[in-house]
């Protein structure tokens, strides 16, 4: 039944849109979750008093033990997506070396969107920049 993240909803309410599942239309859907996705990944660990297990942990140490870091983050990506995005199911992240940009990491993410509505396998590209911000390409 819930389409749109707490964010989402209050936002809408305030412009008088709907915020259920049957007024949304797929790349709303779709738009709405890569949104939220961008808000969870580029949070960090301990930034909400009442989940502190909400947000990615400290990446500052990827680059010193680049091998031994990658199963971690691909581990914390997948939790994070799994516990703090119901809407997908089935996730999988993948990590896809880039050798034009080593001080970023890539990653692969596949999942099925579940919804009143629909059940749609998606795919898009996380990248975790020099920075620690984290973009997805869809």
């Amino acid at each position: 039944m819930r389409e749109l993240c707490l964010f989402d909803r209050i936002e809408n309410a305030t412009e008088n849109m709907p915020a259920v599942a049957g007024d949304t239309d797929q790349s709303m859907l779709l738009e709405n979750i890569i949104d939220n996705l961008r808000r969870i990944l580029n949070s960090r660990e301990g930034c909400c008093e009442i989940r502190q297990d909400y947000g990615m942990p400290d990446l500052n140490g990827l680059v010193t033990d680049f091998n031994n870091a990658i199963n971690p983050v691909i581990r914390s990506v997948k939790y994070q997506i799994e516990k703090f995005e119901p809407r997908l199911t089935g996730v999988v992240v993948r990590h896809v070396p880039d050798p034009d940009n080593p001080l970023n990491v890539n990653f692969r993410i596949t999942a099925t969107v579940k919804s009143e509505h629909v059940s749609e396998k998606i795919s898009f590209e996380t990248v975790l920049s020099d920075t620690g911000r984290v973009r997805i390409r869809s």
